[in-house]
């Protein structure tokens, strides 16, 4: 007798769960998280230096509230990998979270760049 398909709540349920047992996808999670709070240490500090000014018109913010821009950014990327958690299926979701990752260290990696050289 053949068996019914799981449902697609199952399906996700069970990849929460497998996602979120894998130490990969907690790490790559955790650093894609902090890659934003990077992001807004970095442009914060960037921003307090002598001359320093936001040429990103979304992350002007930064400049009067860098603390609820960060917890913004943080919310958002928590928001992101956690449907990225329940929505893929392991192997997809370390590609996506990875990309998270790499997408979200292009700033501060650009923002220390401009701290140390000074430009």
């Amino acid at each position: 007798m053949r068996q019914p398909s799981p449902t697609p709540q199952a399906l996700q349920s069970s990849w929460l769960r497998q996602n979120l047992a894998d130490a990969t996808c907690r790490l790559l999670f955790l650093g894609a998280c902090l890659a934003q709070l990077a992001d807004t240490v970095t442009t914060a500090m960037g921003l307090h230096t002598a001359g320093g000014y936001e040429a990103n018109i979304l992350m002007r913010e930064a400049v009067v509230a860098p603390v609820r821009l960060g917890v913004l950014k943080l919310m958002l990327a928590v928001l992101l990998c956690t449907v990225v958690l329940l929505r893929l299926p392991m192997q997809r979701a370390r590609i996506a979270l990875l990309l998270a990752l790499g997408l979200g260290m292009i700033a501060p990696v650009h923002n220390l760049i401009q701290l140390i050289t000074g430009s």
